[in-house]
């Protein structure tokens, strides 16, 4: 995802619990240091910051990401796992951070091959 972003031109800042794994990327405006499950963490790392895309995935994450969304006024979010989605209750996020449409990943018990 980092390599997408940067070779489309996107100044990208990652926030991360190991940033000495980012060591070698080249291209980051920056690395921040902090544990998503602290919110005064991901509310440093999201100030200022137009969008903000996601690649793991736990409720507690998700209900972090949307508080220091709304209070930074950061309207976009991008998660790639629906695994913070809570199936019981799948419209609470969408409803929180003001989507307009969600598309969960397909489960399966079967492994799919990749049809491109």
């Amino acid at each position: 995802m980092l390599e997408q972003g940067l070779r489309r031109g996107h100044a990208i800042i990652a926030f991360t619990r190991r940033p000495h794994e980012l060591a070698g990327s080249q291209g980051l405006a920056a690395v921040i240091h902090g544990d998503a499950l602290n919110l005064l963490d991901v509310r440093k790392a999201v100030q200022g910051q137009d969008a903000v895309i996601s690649a793991v995935g736990s409720s507690d994450i998700a209900r972090n990401l949307i508080v220091a969304m709304q209070a930074s006024e950061v309207r976009r979010l991008i998660m790639t796992s629906s695994r913070s989605v809570v199936a019981t209750r799948p419209r609470l996020a969408v409803t929180l951070a003001g989507w307009s449409s969600v598309r969960p990943t397909p489960i399966s018990p079967e492994p799919r091959a990749c049809s491109r």
